[in-house]
């Protein structure tokens, strides 16, 4: 029987609920045996990332799951943290299934990442759904990067938009986690002794996913109501969801990968692929994916 996969998952949770979807989707995978959620960190703007990271674990049994956080660039004190990015769901979510650690006492993202891999008795993916400031953070730290070469098999990326090279009339379109951070994304695809796999926009927007969480636990349920707290009852764009079932399942008869190449950025965050030599590669829709994520609920 094949070893499951160990996952990392580094997520800016709390403002898109594809977020929530891609970790109760992993959460619900790990108790069906298909894999091993071994830790998290958040990039996320608002303050309650890591709490709710938290709320949605502790939903699933999972009361000592390690998480770690990138601060924010703003300073947060008790008296201002509910009026930072109020109108995200993670202070909802966080406020009504109680999770941890707060904000306060979240270890940062690179002292989590180097623990996790320290610890790790086998073969590491990582899950990257936001900024790629934690990602660039642990490749260049020298002991991260020797981590990563030791111990990460394959780094999987939701980001990225090629669909102008697919059709040139389109305009390039800058994708949000990749201009979140443009050089951790150069910095990444350069320097990176793994490979790295990339879920790219265009071939999740309209496959929406998490309806049927909604329709089975309502607001019972911490992504259920992230979904719904940010009008999103019938499902939201599958970005973050298709990144974790391809980290999970593979490209399960759903999606099929790229050719190997090189992935480059532009200033503003528009990114280019160019089949060739390489350690990149991107994933390209072939059915229903959505379909195959909310099937892991039900």
């Amino acid at each position: 029987m094949a070893e499951i996969k160990r996952i990392i998952f580094d997520t800016d949770i709390g403002e898109d609920p594809d977020d929530a979807v891609a970790l109760a989707y992993m959460l619900e995978a790990e108790r069906k045996g298909l894999c091993s959620l071994i830790g998290i960190t958040t990039c996320s703007k608002t303050p309650y990332g890591a709490e709710c990271a938290g709320a949605i674990c502790r939903w699933y049994g999972k009361n000592d799951m390690p998480i770690g956080q990138l601060p924010l660039d703003a300073e947060v004190t008790p008296d201002n943290i509910d009026d930072i990015y109020p109108s995200a769901y993670g202070m909802a979510v966080a406020k009504k299934f109680g999770g941890g650690p707060s904000y306060f006492d979240a270890p940062g993202a690179l002292e989590t990442l180097v623990k996790l891999l320290r610890g790790s008795d086998g073969p590491v993916t990582i899950v990257a759904t936001g900024k790629l400031t934690n990602i660039k953070t642990l490749i260049g730290d020298p002991e991260g990067y020797e981590l990563v070469r030791e111990k990460v098999s394959e780094i999987d990326i939701m980001g990225c938009d090629f669909a102008h090279q697919a059709d040139p009339s389109l305009v390039p379109h800058p994708e949000y986690n990749i201009a979140g951070d443009v050089g951790a994304a150069r910095f990444i695809c350069e320097r990176s002794p793994v490979p790295v796999v990339f879920s790219p926009f265009e071939m999740s927007e309209k496959e929406l996913s998490g309806r049927v969480i909604v329709e089975r636990y309502g607001e019972d349920h911490p992504t259920g109501l992230a979904l719904i707290h940010l009008g999103c009852g019938g499902g939201r764009s599958s970005w973050d969801p298709s990144t974790a079932l391809y980290a999970v399942e593979g490209e399960r008869g759903v999606m099929r990968l790229s050719p190997w190449g090189t992935v480059s950025f532009r200033d503003d965050g528009v990114s280019d692929f160019t089949p060739g030599d390489g350690k990149c590669r991107y994933l390209i829709g072939t059915g229903d994916i959505a379909g195959a994520i909310d099937a892991m609920f039900e």
